[in-house]
């Protein structure tokens, strides 16, 4: 048992099963299986197409260019979300690997010092050190250990298969990990008028000022004027609302973020301290100042420490994708 957890222990260290931002070969993969993207990209070729043929109409109406030219807008940024959103379950997908997978590497690791552990309380009731009961104790929780690792490497296989689905492949750990992006706040604001439902509201703002100048003269009854008007205020409410929600939950997701970031690098810090505690552990062991039993604890505390931290960093990673989504921008694509 030992020498086999010896093994994945050393793997885990160098070849941790952990992206901070999935590889670009996996997010090709999952486009090309999605269907929401594939029919977005084609509702947006149809309205490319469409105001193409209209701009070459001499006698096309203002009402049906705009109506054209706010629909191609539309259904590009429909396109963008769609790209967001297998991002985002993608990314739900192969973090739920990594997660169920560091939960097993803690399970191996405590399994080895349960194992230890039992067998030196063994020892020691041969001897008549300890008490029945103690050694019976730590027999229980040797088989708990053990139960705990069955069950995480049944979690880890089921999250492995639903990756595989999304991807259409088998994944693996050998491909490079890559760095978080970290967009900048200004360019984020930026991009607030660009997310779909503004882009909605902007759309009928323009349709409804658009009908306002057609009828706002004394050849219309004052009634359609009226309603023409009443249209117009309730869509500049209406754009007004959507602005001003977006910027309060971009303030909200802007902190998270940052709270995040911070998270992380107190996640690191403690990652660091729990190597130097391992080496330290592995030292005085070689010198006999210790038992291996200290030893297997320090493995098991940095395991821990280690999968808090990709835990840290998925957080990092989707809360830069929550503000991406907000603002509708695919700042991967451009990065």
């Amino acid at each position: 048992m030992r020498l086999v957890f010896s093994l994945l222990f050393s793997l885990f260290l160098l070849q941790s099963f952990a992206f901070a931002q999935v590889p670009d070969k996996w997010f090709s993969a999952a486009l090309a299986r999605s269907d929401g993207f594939a029919i977005a990209q084609n509702e947006a070729q149809n309205a490319k197409l469409r105001l193409q043929r209209l701009k070459t109409d001499p006698f096309i109406t203002k009402p049906l260019l705009l109506e054209a030219t706010t629909a191609l807008e539309l259904s590009e940024a429909r396109v963008i979300a769609a790209r967001l959103e297998v991002r985002r379950g993608l990314w739900q997908d192969a973090f739920s690997c990594t997660s169920t997978q560091d939960t097993l590497e803690v399970a191996l690791a405590k399994l080895d010092l349960a194992d230890t552990n039992a067998k030196a309380a063994n020892a020691r009731l041969k001897t008549g050190a300890i008490t029945a009961a103690e050694f019976n104790r730590a027999e229980a929780d040797l088989r708990a250990s053990q139960s705990e690792v069955t069950s995480a490497q049944a979690e880890a296989a089921a999250a492995s298969e639903v990756l595989k689905n999304r991807l259409g492949f088998v994944p693996d750990n050998k491909t490079p990990n890559q760095a978080i992006v970290r967009p900048s706040r200004q360019m984020l604001e930026r991009n607030l008028e660009f997310g779909v439902r503004t882009i909605e509201a902007k759309g009928a703002l323009a349709r409804a000022k658009l009908d306002l100048e057609i009828k706002d003269n004394e050849y219309s009854a004052l009634a359609e004027i009226t309603e023409a008007k009443r249209v117009v205020a309730n869509s500049e409410r209406n754009l007004a609302d959507i602005r001003n929600s977006s910027k309060a939950i971009f303030l909200t997701r802007w902190e998270n973020y940052g709270s995040a970031s911070s998270a992380l690098t107190a996640r690191d810090r403690a990652v660091a301290l729990a190597k130097d505690e391992l080496k330290t552990q592995n030292e005085r062991l070689q010198r006999g100042l210790i038992s291996k039993l200290v030893v297997l604890q320090a493995r098991v505390n940095l395991a821990q420490q280690l999968a808090a931290f990709e835990q840290s960093r998925q957080r990092l990673a989707l809360a830069v994708l929550e503000l991406a989504v907000l603002v509708n921008l695919d700042i991967w694509q451009s990065a």
